[in-house]
């Protein structure tokens, strides 16, 4: 079942958070920038956020693919009205 774009987004900005809120926790005890990308728990939040990028960019390639479908079937029937 396809989520929505409002969804999708409200769990991205929901995974950011969670992203940078584990950075602060990990620098606090004392990884550097470049160590983050070496910590599971900074992992896993990275990839839960790449992964809803991922969806919100197929959902508005699915959008503006339905957009052009719907304005060829206009324009085709538009046409077809004309002869």
């Amino acid at each position: 079942m396809p989520q929505s774009r409002d969804n999708l987004e409200r769990q991205l900005s929901l995974a950011t958070k969670a992203r940078e809120a584990c950075a602060n926790h990990l620098k606090e005890m004392g990884v550097d920038e470049k160590g983050l990308k070496k910590q599971p728990a900074w992992k896993s939040a990275n990839a839960t956020c790449r992964q809803l990028s991922r969806r919100l960019q197929r959902v508005a390639k699915k959008e503006q693919l339905t957009v052009e479908v719907a304005a060829r079937k206009a324009a085709a029937e538009s046409g077809d009205a004309e002869e």
